[in-house]
């Protein structure tokens, strides 16, 4: 997860924070959580437990104060960061092919 970006141009939103348009990071990390390009490095699994948690508690924060378009936009980031967490425990990692020698035709 460290490290993705999005594919959309300058200032699109990245895991990095390195926006090029001053936004909020937090938003840019949402968005990438959202985003269906993500493939998370399994390694990260912990770091997005946390996201999550610290989305939930954003979440309760929002309800207190009554932001509504806040809760409405950090629901779907939720909602996208359990299914992202979800098809990183779906992974299965492969290993890399074994591709034989190449035959060479015989010469006679």
């Amino acid at each position: 997860m460290i490290g993705h970006r999005c594919f959309g141009g300058p200032g699109t939103p990245s895991t990095s924070g390195s926006d090029q348009l001053g936004g909020n990071r937090n938003k840019f990390r949402e968005a990438c959580l959202r985003c269906p390009l993500l493939q998370p490095d399994p390694a990260q699994k912990r770091r997005l437990d946390e996201i999550i948690v610290n989305l939930h508690e954003r979440l309760a924060e929002a309800h207190e104060r009554g932001w509504l378009g806040e809760v409405e936009g950090l629901e779907m980031t939720i909602a996208a960061a359990e299914q992202t967490l979800a098809s990183m425990s779906r992974q299965i990692n492969l290993g890399m092919p074994v591709i034989p020698p190449r035959r060479h035709p015989d010469p006679s």
